[in-house]
């Protein structure tokens, strides 16, 4: 168990919007308080065969709120990528070049 990401020997973030996000980017903070409960370690948890696969709330869309600010957060893994890929799929050349990248490891 990691806690909750707050550099406590710095006083704390000045920046809970870029605190969220370190956190999002490492797998104690994705892993551990950041994501909505019933999340835990496994995005997709091992199953018997013929049940079915229980995906984690962060991929399939789910509220939560942030364990320092209290602010409420939606996640929605898979949709973002769904909506990226669509996205990608419908560019011009010019359009996919001058597209942000996405700020996230997944």
């Amino acid at each position: 168990d990691g806690g909750v990401f707050v550099l406590p020997a710095y006083g704390g973030p000045r920046d809970f919007q870029a605190r969220h996000i370190l956190s999002l980017n490492t797998c104690v903070g994705c892993h551990d308080s950041e994501v909505p409960p019933g999340g835990g370690m496994m995005h997709a948890r091992p199953r018997l065969l013929g049940q079915t696969t229980f995906l984690s709330p962060f991929l399939t869309g789910e509220f939560a709120n942030d364990p320092v600010t209290g602010k409420e957060r939606y996640f929605n893994e898979l949709g973002r990528r769904r909506d990226d890929f669509r996205l990608l799929l419908h560019a011009t050349c010019d359009e996919v070049e001058s597209m942000q990248t996405y700020k996230r490891v997944h």
